[in-house]
């Protein structure tokens, strides 16, 4: 649904259809099936690109970065843009961290912890060594 909704605007579903990675044959299949019904073309056009069906695993599979790549391809860039910046708020919101500055801040944190507890263990042990020798 949401691939539909984002592709409401593309009037050229075929040439993005060929670009998808779906043979041509299929995509005038769909296209005299469904009596050039523009909407409905697109959503089955989609469909198949989503059942991966034809070449569409070769090109990378159904994955965002190649359905923005496929329009640029049929210069839809503007499409492309509006997608990629609805993914990336959807990212934002899923994920709390906001940049790859507090990424590398919070991988950071994680691995000195790790360093300074596998540290510690050691250091314990060490101590330990320490006052029974000395016992």
């Amino acid at each position: 649904d949401d691939v539909c909704e984002m592709l409401s605007d593309c009037v050229d579903w075929f040439g993005l259809g060929v670009q998808l990675g779906l043979k041509y044959s299929r995509l005038q299949e769909i296209e005299i099936e469904r009596q050039r019904n523009v909407k409905i073309c697109r959503i089955h056009m989609i469909a198949s690109w989503l059942g991966k069906e034809d070449k569409v695993i070769k090109k990378g599979g159904p994955t965002w970065k190649q359905l923005i790549e496929a329009l640029r391809v049929i210069n839809e860039i503007g499409l492309g843009e509006k997608i990629y910046e609805k993914i990336m708020k959807q990212q934002k919101l899923s994920n709390p961290v906001k940049s790859d500055n507090e990424k590398e801040k919070m991988t950071s944190k994680v691995k000195r912890k790790r360093i300074e507890s596998s540290f510690d263990s050691h250091e314990s042990t060490n101590i330990k060594k320490c006052r029974s020798e000395s016992s």
